[in-house]
């Protein structure tokens, strides 16, 4: 049995910069050309409750519930644009609700070892202030912006063979109602916040619709030398999965039935680590396929780079470290072939626009012990 309370408040600042070269986090005619000030309050209480059953020595089953009150404010104003005159603002929203979340899960281990188990749980995300309220030209919030909520189905099985091999696999699906998330338009007359703006393109964040995700999870190792009796041992290890997802229903007639977003279909990573009694050294592949930013599945953006696709990428990590009683040394190299590539792109500073990964980096440290 556990409780939460919580208590929170953020207060958000925003204006003309100075255009000076130093470091001056002034604001230039705050109050004159898009300033804005809120505050942000949050308050959460919860209680929750979870029990493990054991039906037998091998047969467990594990029902939980939670209760949660969830307020979130805003309280500010903004200036804006309108018709070319500059406009003054209030705006404060108040979201209090009240959230119920069950979940069980259930675990059965056979006598070779192998457990075998399933859970079910309902999800929940909230919206919080970065969601009510924000002043950027290449975001515009829906004000109907309500949460997310659904529920996460897993079956697997996990155990070791002969010492050697050990494995975790699983299938899973992952459902979600009003997911929030982007949608490309374009600004008209009526709500181009300046001239400059009109006919261009933006983000909306919005319930875009609802979501289905089928997927494969596994984690084996394998371990080729055990290094047993002080002496070496040499693991490799494979962690990897394939999923699917959808938009199954949305009002957006261009929505159903696309992939969703930041969502790519294989994730892989694959590792081979070797360790003696003082020095050890690994090497870690990962492969990310490719995925999309956004509801619509924008490949190739029209006229910004607020959308588009994010292209697949894989990436080589090398590290070691070497002991001692009184000192430790690690160095290593990520991104070792120096691979060019991105994970996200930015709505705003510095973007719009893709934000490259860091290049090939080296690392050097050394730790004493006095």
């Amino acid at each position: 049995v556990g409780t939460r309370l919580y208590f929170g408040s953020t207060v958000k600042d925003q204006g003309v910069a100075s255009s000076k070269s130093d470091a001056d986090f002034t604001f230039e005619n705050k109050y004159q050309h898009y300033g804005s000030h809120f505050k942000f309050p949050s308050f959460n209480q919860a209680i929750f409750v979870e029990n493990l059953f054991r039906l037998r020595n091998n047969i467990t089953v594990t029902p939980g519930i939670r209760y949660d009150r969830i307020k979130t404010q805003s309280e500010g104003y903004f200036h804006h644009f309108t018709n070319d005159s500059l406009h003054y603002y209030n705006s404060n929203k108040t979201l209090d609700r009240h959230v119920l979340l069950f979940g069980i899960g259930a675990s059965y281990k056979s006598l070779i070892g192998i457990e075998y188990y399933a859970n079910y749980s309902q999800n929940y995300r909230a919206i919080n202030f970065n969601d009510m309220q924000v002043i950027n030209s290449n975001i515009v919030i829906d004000p109907e912006l309500s949460d997310e909520m659904g529920c996460n189905i897993d079956l697997g099985m996990r155990g070791n063979v002969l010492g050697k091999l050990n494995f975790d696999m699983s299938v899973f699906y992952l459902s979600y109602r009003d997911r929030i998330g982007y949608l490309s338009r374009y600004y008209n007359e009526i709500d181009a916040p300046s001239d400059n703006l009109l006919y261009t393109s933006y983000r909306l964040s919005t319930n875009v619709g609802d979501s289905r995700t089928v997927g494969f999870e596994s984690y084996l190792s394998f371990d080729i030398i055990d290094g047993e009796d002080s002496k070496p041992n040499l693991n490799i290890f494979l962690n990897g999965s394939y999923q699917q997802g959808y938009y199954v229903n949305s009002e957006e007639a261009s929505i159903d039935g696309n992939k969703v977003e930041l969502n790519p279909d294989i994730n892989l990573k694959f590792g081979v680590q070797s360790s003696g009694s003082r020095l050890s050294i690994a090497m870690l592949y990962s492969y990310t396929s490719c995925q999309y930013t956004d509801a619509q599945n924008t490949i190739t953006p029209s006229n910004n780079a607020l959308f588009g696709e994010i292209p697949s990428y894989s990436v080589v990590d090398l590290s070691a470290k070497y002991e001692k009683s009184f000192y430790t040394i690690e160095c290593g190299v990520n991104n070792l072939f120096n691979t060019s590539y991105y994970t996200r792109r930015a709505s705003g500073y510095p973007g719009p626009g893709i934000i490259p990964s860091d290049i090939r980096n080296v690392y050097l440290s050394l730790q004493l012990i006095l």
